[in-house]
C-alpha cells in the first residue's frame, strides 16, 4: 500500500511536471542577404542595432545596407508609436518624406510596414556623415513582441534626388525587398 501511494505521489509529480509550460523565448528572423557582411553595431540606450552591408562595400560608399534594431522593452508601446517617434526624429530633416502602412497581424504579432525617401542625407546631418552625399530610400518593417519591438530596416541609396521627385527604387531591388520582408518575422522558441 505505501509503494502504491509513494508511486501515485511520483507519477502525480512527473504528470504536474510534464504537464507545467515551458517559458518560451521571443526570436526574430530576420535572414541576411547572401554574400551581405556584418558591418558594425549601434547602441544608443535601449536600442541596440546591427548593420550588414553587400559584398565588398563600406560605410562611406555602400548602395545598400540591412539594419536590424532591437527596442528592448518597447513590447507596451504599438508600431504606430515607435513610428511616431522615429517620425519625429525623420522629421528634423526638412526634406525627408514617410508614408506608412496600416497596422496589421504577422503571425500574431503586431505589424507595420513603412517607406521613407530622404533626398540628401548631407542636408540632414550635421557633420556630414559621408564624404559624398547620397539620396536614399528605405523600407521598414516594424514587430511589436512580448519582449522587445523590432525595426527593421533594408536601405538602398542614390544620387541626390529632390523632394517632389522622389527616388525612383529599381523594380528589382522593390522584388527583393518584398520578397524578403515575407521572411522576416517573430516567433516563440524554447529556451
Amino acid at each position: 500500500m505505501h509503494n502504491i501511494i509513494l508511486r501515485s505521489i511520483v507519477i502525480a509529480w512527473v504528470l504536474s511536471v510534464s504537464i507545467s509550460p515551458v517559458l518560451a523565448w521571443e526570436k526574430l528572423n530576420v535572414p541576411i542577404p547572401e554574400g551581405w557582411h556584418f558591418q558594425f553595431f549601434d547602441s544608443r540606450g535601449d536600442a541596440k542595432a546591427k548593420i550588414f552591408l553587400p559584398p565588398g562595400q563600406l560605410g562611406q560608399n555602400h548602395t545598400e545596407s540591412l539594419w536590424v534594431w532591437t527596442l528592448l522593452g518597447f513590447y507596451e508601446q504599438k508600431p504606430e508609436a515607435v513610428l511616431k517617434k522615429i517620425t519625429e526624429l525623420l522629421n528634423r530633416c526638412p526634406s525627408t518624406a514617410l508614408k506608412e502602412s496600416r497596422p496589421y497581424k504577422d503571425r500574431g504579432y503586431e505589424a507595420l510596414y513603412a517607406t521613407a525617401w530622404m533626398p540628401s542625407i548631407n542636408t540632414c546631418f550635421a557633420p556630414p556623415p559621408l564624404t559624398v552625399d547620397r539620396g536614399e530610400v528605405a523600407r521598414i518593417k516594424f514587430l511589436r513582441g512580448n519582449d522587445n519591438s523590432y525595426v527593421i530596416i533594408r536601405a538602398w541609396r542614390s544620387e541626390p534626388f529632390r523632394k517632389k521627385e522622389l527616388a525612383k527604387v529599381p523594380k528589382r531591388i522593390q522584388e527583393d525587398w518584398d520578397r524578403y520582408f515575407e521572411e522576416v518575422y517573430l516567433y516563440e522558441s524554447n529556451p
